[in-house]
């Protein structure tokens, strides 16, 4: 059997010429690979899903995909993109060690651009599957930049695998275009929303938890291999696009809120991201464009508001869909969290946005949603279609256009809300979540009895508010023809 270079990798900003740097990369080692007569087979494993960076369960679905597929490698590279091993490193690339071992490669170069300690995080390492599978691989939860080596490291110290350190045979060429120390590069992605914000605290519970969140449990965490490219050669390369899970699906659906935020939620400015909400719970009230003030009778609580706020921002959501929009609080949340995520155009160079079905949006709501959209500043991030989302979602489903999240929050008939639900779900892509409000109410309540006993395509999420409920869509239908359970 061949080895396997696995490169976890994502192209969601141009400016850092990731696709360059991954081309780059593959002709590089592709080289060094046949000057070398090596037999190797190289898997790009990318995440295509908006969320943040996940490099942890990126390697966690590459390698389990390449053992049920194509069989046991005799050794593992976990290679970043953006450094290129000379031919002397290049050679300690074909040297594993026993089989219950790790090797992390430094070079003085790659070391005076990232400063790492002597610890098994490291940009390329070299392990065996019997290691990898030892120390339950990487955490699954650990999105956005930085915290998944140091929970590695500590995983594979707990599972007593052998750390040899690469001698200094050889070095590497950084191809990082921002050349950013590694100071420079935390700034960045903090100020580009990037950045793993509870990494220490994760990495305490990883300490704890990790023989339950890992390469083990990758199967139930809801990710899909989008498409999957072999290019036979020397070497064979294998690219998939992967759909992930968004964050907050933690293995065994154990997810922790801090609860405390939400103690007075009705004048906790610090779940109330702009002066519109907070003015409106204040107040109890609403300005039509006229200035008559109008009694706030609709609207989601600041606990369900922040709830949408965060599952937005976390989950780096870019396209939203919503059924209803009365008077705008739900659109304020979520338009508001797409501009604090930075308002970044996603892959496809769209701006992130938010799409509200309401047909009377003018005549009930007096035009205060829009109105209010447009007084916090966030038009840019908002639309709308005023008709009945009956005739709204179908025509979307046939536009051929996914959405990242849906909230449902129109009609609470029975058949009015299973109607929206499904529809939901088929303009969901896989990834992507749909939150459903007023759960408790009698017709609500009985649509979420149907899905949760019917719809195998969705799996429940905790939420901190009791009325309301978050599902992610795990796969496309493949319901048969004939499939009930009665409910």
């Amino acid at each position: 059997m061949p080895f396997l270079i696995i490169f976890p990798y994502a192209d969601f900003r141009p400016e850092e010429k990731r696709a360059d740097q991954l081309k780059k990369c593959i002709h590089h080692l592709s080289t060094l690979i046949r000057e070398t007569r090596a037999k190797a087979v190289m898997l790009v494993a990318e995440q295509v899903s908006p969320n943040k960076f996940n490099r942890g369960q990126l390697i966690n679905i590459g390698i389990k995909h390449f053992l049920t597929g194509f069989g046991t490698p005799t050794h593992i590279i976990i290679h970043d993109i953006d450094i290129l091993p000379d031919a002397a490193m290049f050679r300690e690339y074909l040297k594993p060690r026993d089989a219950y071992s790790l090797i992390p490669f430094n070079s003085p170069i790659h070391k005076k651009i990232y400063e790492f300690k002597l610890n098994a995080g490291a940009a390329v390492y070299m392990t065996t599957v019997p290691a990898f599978r030892a120390a339950n691989g990487f955490p699954n939860d650990f999105w956005g930049w930085g915290g998944e080596d140091d929970a590695f490291d500590a995983r594979t110290k707990a599972a007593k695998i052998k750390i040899h350190f690469n001698s200094q045979h050889g070095t590497y060429i950084s191809t990082d275009v921002q050349r950013q120390s590694h100071k420079s590069k935390k700034e960045y992605l903090h100020g580009q929303n990037l950045r793993n914000m509870k990494v220490y605290e994760m990495r305490e519970v990883d300490r704890r938890e990790w023989k339950n969140n890992g390469f083990a449990q990758i199967e139930n965490i809801g990710y899909q291999v989008e498409t999957e490219t072999v290019k036979s050669g020397d070497p064979t390369l294998i690219h998939l696009r992967l759909a992930l899970a968004p964050v907050g699906l933690h293995s065994g659906g154990s997810i922790k809120f801090n609860m405390t935020i939400f103690k007075d939620q009705w004048t906790n400015a610090a779940i109330q991201p702009n002066a519109i909400i907070r003015n409106m719970y204040k107040s109890r009230a609403v300005i039509d464009a006229q200035g008559n003030e109008i009694k706030y009778s609709s609207g989601i609580s600041p606990q369900e508001g922040w709830h949408l706020y965060t599952l937005v921002k976390e989950n780096n959501i870019r396209l939203a869909l919503e059924v209803g929009m009365a008077f705008g609080t739900s659109a304020l949340y979520i338009c508001q969290a797409m501009a604090d995520s930075g308002g970044k155009p996603a892959a496809e160079g769209k701006p992130a946005k938010l799409i509200s079905v309401d047909p009377f949006q003018r005549t009930q709501w007096k035009g205060v949603g829009l109105l209010n959209v447009e007084r916090a500043g966030l038009s840019q991030y908002h639309g709308i279609i005023e008709k009945s989302s009956t005739i709204a979602l179908p025509a979307l489903v046939d536009s051929g256009k996914k959405f990242d999240m849906v909230f449902v929050d129109g009609m609470h008939l029975f058949d009015y809300t299973l109607i929206d639900v499904f529809y939901a779900c088929e303009l969901l892509r896989v990834g992507g979540l749909v939150v459903i409000d007023d759960v408790r109410h009698k017709g609500v309540a009985k649509v979420i009895r149907y899905i949760d006993s019917n719809y195998k395509m969705i799996k429940k999420l905790k939420t901190p508010a009791s009325t309301m409920f978050t599902y992610v869509k795990v796969a496309d239908d493949d319901r048969a023809w004939d499939f009930h359970v009665d409910f």
